[in-house]
């Protein structure tokens, strides 16, 4: 699991995975889609797993995920301002 898409997927449904975070499903599309959860929300989706006996989402993992995507963001945004974007 190395994006939020692979975390989501871990679930059987997306709607599932958007009830144990507390969110609408619309919400969790859009996390995919920014490979981001609000750090507020991870708790949740941790004790979801567990509960679900889905193996592998812990705080750590979602850390290292919301890490490397401002890592990958901010790279990005040099870019484009190395461009003159």
């Amino acid at each position: 699991m190395n994006t939020i898409y692979d975390i989501a997927e871990a679930w059987p449904t997306l709607a599932e995975f958007a009830h144990d975070a507390g969110v609408t499903v619309g919400a969790a599309r859009m996390w995919c889609k920014r490979n981001s959860i609000p750090g507020a929300y991870w708790l949740a989706l941790v004790n979801g797993a567990q509960h679900r006996g889905i193996e592998g989402v812990t705080l750590m993992r979602l850390g290292r995920i919301a890490a490397a995507s401002l890592v990958s963001r901010a790279s990005q945004s040099t870019r484009s301002q190395q461009a003159g974007l």
